[in-house]
């Protein structure tokens, strides 16, 4: 048993031994690439090709601060204003001292011009809805996304743009990654919107009869808020449709708990849903 312990330790270590060597190696190769990435753009000014190996040094070695500092530079210059954020802010992270370098100074400047041009792009989408061109609203719209990927709000207004264009689907897929950004993610506004786009794109797979997809936006829309009990009810009954009786089950358990000890809606629609989902169980 010792001798085994002893060999296991030993490949351990072992194991350890090549990781470390493996980590040494890319981050000489990533000092190496970025050293010549620093002498190219001095000679050719191509920050097209220093970005694409200031990129190449952040898949050798994440934790090599350096980089990521030029590289932020390099994509404000290029337009990519998000990314420069991402960047410079990994960059402020990862060096030992971020308050001796211009590093905050850099971060501010590209933050107040990430605000000017993403204003600029939620103007265009209101002047060009108010024209009725919601193909140049959808354009601003995806700009907006671009030039500011971890705001929710730019989220928001392409979900708006969609549902403009009756594309209910992609406006759900929207509004949920800026469900998931909001840090108010919890907030009723944001929940309702949610949970509008998410039961409008249900009913447009429910005409086509593709049940499957209807019951998964069904269940999005019921788990944003759960004290919607028509919404869980309706996923329910679709997921019954769908050939999936045991999520349906799972749902109406999931109703019946939540409902204990409350005051329940006697609404007739719901009455008639519950009595319902009642069946079901029975049958099954």
């Amino acid at each position: 048993m010792k001798l085994f312990l002893g060999i296991i330790t030993f490949s351990l270590v072992l194991a350890g031994l090549a990781i470390a060597a493996s980590k040494k190696t890319n981050h000489d190769k990533a000092v190496e690439i970025y050293r010549q990435a620093l002498q190219g753009i001095k000679k050719d000014h191509n920050l097209a090709k220093m970005k694409a190996s200031l990129e190449r040094c952040k898949a050798l070695d994440p934790d090599y601060a350096s980089p990521y500092f030029n590289l932020a530079l390099a994509e404000a210059r290029l337009g990519d204003i998000g990314s420069a954020i991402a960047d410079m802010s990994e960059y402020r992270k990862l060096t030992k001292k971020p308050s001796s370098d211009k590093s905050a100074r850099y971060l501010e400047a590209f933050t107040a011009k990430q605000a000017s041009l993403y204003n600029a792009q939620v103007r265009a989408i209101s002047d060009a809805l108010k024209s009725h061109n919601t193909t140049s609203a959808l354009a601003s719209a995806k700009r907006g996304i671009e030039i500011a990927p971890d705001k929710y709000q730019a989220q928001k207004l392409c979900a708006m743009v969609y549902v403009r264009m009756g594309e209910m689907e992609k406006a759900a897929i929207c509004l949920n990654r800026a469900f998931e950004l909001s840090p108010v993610a919890k907030e009723k506004s944001m929940r309702a919107a949610f949970q509008r786009a998410m039961t409008c794109a249900a009913r447009v797979y429910l005409a086509k009869e593709n049940y499957t997809k209807s019951a998964e936006y069904l269940v999005a829309a019921w788990q944003a808020d759960p004290n919607k009990q028509a919404v869980g009810l309706a996923a329910a009954s679709v997921s019954m449709l769908a050939g999936n009786p045991k999520n349906a089950l799972s749902i109406a358990k999931d109703i019946s708990d939540s409902s204990a000890g409350q005051e329940v809606d006697k609404s007739a629609i719901l009455q008639k849903k519950i009595r319902e989902i009642e069946e079901i169980k029975r049958k099954l």
